[in-house]
């Protein structure tokens, strides 16, 4: 059916939105992005709730980052 051809551009799709919401964040925040979630340095204004599409709040840690690539 059709429906497995649509995986690829909802990933697509998926990726697009992640990478323009870092841009407007700006990278300087980034501390890594992982398939579904964000790392960030500092708080920054993100819209959240409970809606498809919206970011969603799980939390503040304090992370060791071991062995990450550097440029």
């Amino acid at each position: 059916g059709a429906i497995p051809r649509l995986k690829p551009f909802l990933l697509a799709y998926g990726r697009y939105f992640l990478s323009q919401e870092i841009e407007r964040i700006g990278p300087e925040h980034v501390i890594r992005v992982h398939t579904d979630r964000v790392l960030l340095k500092e708080d920054v204004f993100l819209k959240v709730s409970k809606h498809m599409g919206d970011w969603k709040y799980e939390g503040e840690k304090h992370i060791d980052i071991i062995n990450m690539r550097s440029k």
